[in-house]
């Protein structure tokens, strides 16, 4: 019985987040205001004399170029987008704390049946997060056609950046899709109870990991510099080789 809900929450929240994330993407484009020519006159020192006189006007004009008003544009827009970026990392950090502490104390007052019935939960709802993430970031870039990269010149940066923009979410994505299956998995297997609730701790603590990656990548528009990039897609490759092994033993428990 437990498997069947783990699957449905799982696909209830990654269709939610999706959705609401294409959602927000829409409608920051139609609120993107379109840069134009701008100019003014200021008009002052209005004087007439006498009956049909001359109307002296002493004009006052100030024009603004579109390279000038874009570039203000640009840094406020930058500002308020660290800004705001800085704020929703914060909450994305709380989120991945406190949303397994809440389910441990559902777990203390046996609303929860279970501690590993309690991880299993927040792996799969962090996990179908990042599962969001990923499918929004292949809309935004194989669909709408929203690229952003850096500008290196060189053939091994540019690759080194194909990358980054493709394997680097790809393989996040699996290791989600994994941490998922073999959270499911975990429950049909005999291994004993502490050692099932360690590894279900360890495949939170990955699924956290991953998904702050990615959320950073996609949400923060992220171009890490290349030697920083190198040493997080090394790390991420270990997880997914060892999500995979991990996957693999339950697997063949379960066979």
């Amino acid at each position: 019985m437990i498997e069947p809900i783990l699957t449905a929450i799982s696909a209830i929240i990654t269709l939610v987040t999706t959705i609401l994330g294409v959602f927000e993407e829409k409608k920051a484009i139609e609120k993107t205001e379109k840069s134009i020519n701008n100019q003014d006159q200021k008009f002052n020192n209005i004087t007439t004399q006498g009956d049909n006189s001359a109307i002296n006007i002493n004009a006052t004009q100030i024009q603004q170029s579109v390279v000038v008003k874009n570039h203000k544009e640009y840094k406020i827009k930058d500002e308020k987008f660290k800004e705001n970026l800085t704020r929703l990392k914060g909450y994305n950090k709380f989120f991945l704390i406190v949303f397994p502490v809440v389910m441990f104390v559902l777990t203390y007052f046996k609303k929860i049946e279970s501690i590993d019935y309690a991880i299993r939960i927040s792996i799969i709802v962090v996990c179908s997060y990042s599962i969001s993430l990923y499918l929004r970031y292949v809309y935004q870039r194989y669909i709408r056609k929203i690229k952003n990269r850096g500008h290196e010149e060189d053939v091994l940066s540019k690759i080194i950046r194909g990358i980054e923009f493709f394997l680097f979410p790809l393989i996040i994505f699996m290791i989600s899709v994994i941490n998922v299956g073999g959270s499911i998995l975990q429950s049909s297997t005999e291994t004993n109870n502490s050692d099932s609730i360690y590894i279900l701790i360890i495949l939170y603590l990955i699924s956290a990991y991953v998904e702050s990656l990615i959320f950073q990548f996609v949400i923060g528009n992220n171009i890490w510099k290349i030697s920083f990039f190198i040493r997080r897609m090394f790390v991420v490759v270990l997880l997914l080789f060892f999500s995979f092994l991990m996957l693999l033993q339950l697997l063949i428990q379960v066979l």
